[in-house]
């Protein structure tokens, strides 16, 4: 008796979706192919010139993959299949449109800060976009955080103002915002020490042996960041338990 071998049909591929469906110009896409019966090695091809595809990772119903787009790609639509050894898929469609317009940096307002300080600041330009939205700040020390894309010409930030970030240069940091469109020119954000506190009264102005006062001191120019209070002599310890410009708020345990 013989027995013989049974050779079974590889499964036709089939391609239900293409995510991200569009790219622009210039760019790098991470996509997502949803289909069944992919196998590894699958082969995804893209009609006409201008795109290259690299880096897929496969399971039998995904492919991840890159698609590098030139600046120069013809705009429109294009076909892609998933082809294996069991056949080719029907197409999807993967459109390519045009880059986004390079922003533009017009003003940060306002455009100083003082060491150990957050600055809500105002950015207005051009073709200001949530995509890739940043905000960079050259140098260490100052870091932009909450960056909220307002319309076309406004973005906001906070920009955070390490106590020890360098003055080197005047203070002065290159600030730029980022879109899918690119990066704009820069515009000056200066930072500084803050000005010297003054103190004007203490209230109250005396304690006793072996109590915690509560005491409030009024001036100018006192900070959240850095701030402390010397007390002559030994036998009191202060700790800040609020802070404004115009005053703080210490208990001196005796």
């Amino acid at each position: 008796m013989s027995i013989g071998a049974v050779e079974l049909a590889v499964p036709a591929p089939t391609l239900t979706a293409i995510s991200p469906n569009a790219g622009a110009q210039g760019t790098s896409v991470a996509v997502t192919l949803t289909g069944t019966n992919f196998t590894a090695g699958s082969n995804v091809a893209i009609s006409g010139n201008g795109i290259n595809q690299f880096g897929a990772t496969f399971t039998a119903t995904s492919i991840t993959t890159n698609f590098v787009i030139a600046g120069n790609a013809t705009l429109g639509a294009r076909t892609v299949t998933v082809g294996t050894s069991g056949g080719t898929t029907a197409p999807v469609t993967f459109t390519v449109v045009a880059k986004p317009p390079v922003p533009t940096l017009a003003s940060i307002t306002p455009n100083t800060g003082t060491r150990g300080n957050t600055v809500a600041v105002t950015l207005v330009g051009t073709n200001f976009s949530a995509a890739g939205l940043a905000v960079n700040v050259s140098g260490t020390g100052v870091t932009a955080t909450n960056v909220t894309y307002v319309d076309a010409a406004h973005v906001t930030a906070n920009l955070v103002v390490d106590a020890n970030a360098s003055l080197n240069n005047g203070g002065a940091r290159n600030v730029t915002v980022t879109t899918a469109g690119g990066t704009s020119g820069s515009r000056t954000f200066t930072i500084s020490n803050p000005p010297t506190a003054t103190l004007t009264s203490i209230s109250p102005t005396s304690g006793t042996h072996g109590t915690t006062v509560n005491v409030t001191f009024t001036g100018t120019n006192f900070t959240t960041a850095g701030s402390s209070i010397n007390i002559s002599g030994t036998g009191v310890t202060p700790t800040i338990t609020s802070a404004t410009p115009t005053q703080l708020v210490a208990s001196f345990v005796i």
